[in-house]
């Protein structure tokens, strides 16, 4: 039987963290590169990183297809990115799937595979994810229509100052009833972020 030792626990972090340092150096000058233009360099730094599963590289490798830059465009090579990502946590990542899955961009469209992406960012605390939840339940788009819903994730993305999202919610607000608006005030008021996946 094996016994792990503080020795033995030591001298794996002494093997270990120079690896973990080397990786995040290689992420830091992707992000430098892509944020100066240079894709080609930025790609030679993510690849490798993204291929390792580094949820970070496979979102910007997602974003690098989606837009063209440093590589054709291709929206279907970027869901694939945006999917290993987001099935790693990566939440930015869940919401461009989600994004992906709702316009039919590299995938067949599918709103409630859309809304289930969205709502994992949402929850997590991303503005623009609780923006378009709060407006998938609105029109009843990938989700149940649900008033109640919808003044909440608008709610909460408006309190993060997204003023289109307090428009939006103001407008949902008119077709509520007084029950409904209760509701929905009381949810927005214990409303906590999902926990990390």
């Amino acid at each position: 039987m094996l016994r792990s030792t503080p020795s033995l626990v030591l001298a794996a972090l002494l093997i270990l963290a120079p690896i973990a340092a080397s990786l995040a150096q290689d992420y830091e000058a992707g992000v430098k590169a892509y944020n100066r233009g240079d894709y080609s360099a930025a790609l030679k730094h993510w690849k490798p990183l993204a291929d390792k599963g580094n949820a970070q590289a496979q979102h910007y490798l997602g974003l690098m297809y989606t837009q063209g830059f440093g590589l054709p465009k291709d929206h279907a090579k970027a869901v694939a990115w945006f999917k290993k990502a987001a099935q790693a946590g990566h939440i930015p990542a869940a919401y461009n799937l989600g994004f992906r899955y709702l316009r039919g961009e590299g995938v067949r469209q599918n709103a409630k595979a859309g809304a289930h992406w969205i709502r994992r960012a949402a929850g997590a605390g991303l503005v623009p994810a609780q923006h378009t939840l709060g407006l998938l339940y609105a029109n009843g788009d990938g989700v149940p229509r649900d008033y109640v819903q919808a003044y909440l994730w608008l709610s909460l993305s408006a309190n993060r100052k997204n003023r289109i999202a307090e428009k939006d919610r103001d407008t949902i607000a008119k077709r509520m009833t007084v029950d409904q608006l209760r509701r929905a005030k009381a949810l927005v008021a214990k409303w906590q972020p999902d926990p990390p996946r």
